[in-house]
């Protein structure tokens, strides 16, 4: 443990901010391509920005097998306070594809996708990673396409992926 008590004080300041830290993604995603995943977190939340109150979800996905077996990451969906009705935004839309996915039908209600997310831990589905790259200031945006749910144990997810990869091709 240092002696330095600059350091030390520093440290403790930090400490409120530690507690409450969400520790389980790293900033990491997974390269484009299609991934069985285990729902382990849906996070929700507001922020205000510009005197408008904000919503955000955010749920964590974990990767069940293959070359990142183990890794998790997450999705983000902003959910502006204020909007033009003829321009919903991005986040609402994933929201809603996500829920549709794990609900099996079409959610078209935000409050109830939210509740369909808040059950979803220990869930899984089948996602594809893509990328896209924006025209006016070429930053290049991580997407997530949700294709199913799964109805298997997370066992028997990576057993099904390790016989798949082991069928000699024809």
């Amino acid at each position: 443990m240092s002696d330095d008590a600059a350091f030390l004080e520093v440290l403790a300041g930090c400490t409120e901010a530690a507690s409450s830290m969400d520790l389980s993604d790293d900033g990491f995603n997974p390269p484009d391509g299609t991934y069985d995943v285990e729902v382990v977190g849906f996070d929700t939340g507001t922020k205000p920005k510009d005197g408008i109150t904000n919503a955000w979800v955010k749920p964590t996905f974990l990767i069940l097998d293959g070359e990142f077996e183990g890794q998790s990451f997450t999705n983000f969906f902003w959910l502006p306070g204020v909007f033009d009705a003829d321009m919903p935004p991005m986040g609402l839309k994933r929201l809603l594809q996500f829920t549709t996915c794990l609900a099996g039908m079409e959610i078209r209600n935000p409050i109830e996708a939210i509740e369909v997310g808040n059950q979803a831990i220990g869930e899984y589905v089948t996602l594809e990673v893509y990328r896209t790259t924006a025209k006016k200031s070429g930053k290049v945006y991580v997407n997530t396409r949700f294709l199913r749910k799964l109805t298997a144990t997370t066992e028997e997810v990576a057993e099904n992926a390790n016989n798949i990869a082991e069928v000699p091709a024809s």
